[in-house]
């Protein structure tokens, strides 16, 4: 939840927006998560915001999600690489479980954002709750990058993956975008954890940068044999 860029380190948390030189010494922007996102939240509130510095646009990207539900994914995006009294950032935000509806995600909360960026898209990966707090499943979305460094009036692109295919009959959860500096990557990609925890399924996104992306089936990245940690007391 914090990132550098050029000459700032931003840092979010919730309920906080803030940057700093790489000095260390607090900068412009001194906000609260509810009002950096004012514009698009209504009454709402906000909560588990991400930050990347994009180094391919120069260009900062914050994610977040409100907090009712069914809930929204809010973005926004700087106009350059530094963070200062004028820097204007643009605002944008989608309803969780409109982009590519899926009977079973109707209703849901989109808990967790977790965001990577590319050179074609923002990869945004969910896990998505029904109102009794029950597991509905993971959701990845594809945000066309073009689209949100375009004219104003022009709607972002968002596409919903959802229903992930299993890996080895385990379910997988957690999905998390995959941040990439190249300059022309093959694809996109989103990492997520299989149940119990001990493997990763790795996702593929083709076509990002267009308005009907695709998901190629996961590949099984199987982790080494580990030992959980031992329990400890706290003494004192």
């Amino acid at each position: 939840m914090g990132e550098i860029g050029p000459t700032n380190v931003v840092v979010t948390l919730n309920g906080l927006v803030r940057s700093f030189d790489r000095t260390g010494v607090k900068g412009p922007l001194d906000t609260s998560l509810d009002e950096f996102f004012a514009s698009q939240i209504g009454n709402d509130n906000t909560a588990d915001p991400q930050v990347r510095y994009d180094r391919l646009t120069q260009r900062w990207f914050i994610t977040a999600m409100t907090i009712n539900n069914p809930n929204k994914i809010l973005i926004a995006v700087s106009d350059g690489p530094t963070i200062s009294a004028t820097t204007i950032f643009r605002f944008f935000n989608f309803v969780s479980d409109v982009p590519n509806p899926s009977a079973a995600f109707i209703g849901g909360f989109a808990d967790y954002p977790t965001t990577g960026v590319d050179a074609n898209g923002l990869y945004i990966g969910c896990n998505v709750f029904a109102p009794d707090f029950s597991f509905i499943g993971p959701v990845i979305y594809v945000v066309r990058k073009s689209s949100l460094l375009g004219p104003l009036n022009v709607p972002i692109r968002v596409a919903a993956f959802r229903n992930l295919a299993n890996v080895n009959n385990r379910l997988v959860t957690t999905p998390r975008g995959v941040h990439n500096d190249e300059f022309a990557p093959p694809n996109g990609y989103v990492i997520a954890a299989v149940q119990t925890y001990r493997d990763l399924a790795l996702y593929r996104i083709q076509n990002a940068d267009t308005n009907f992306p695709t998901l190629d089936d996961p590949d099984a990245v199987v982790v080494p044999p580990f030992a959980r940690p031992q329990t400890f007391a706290v003494l004192g």
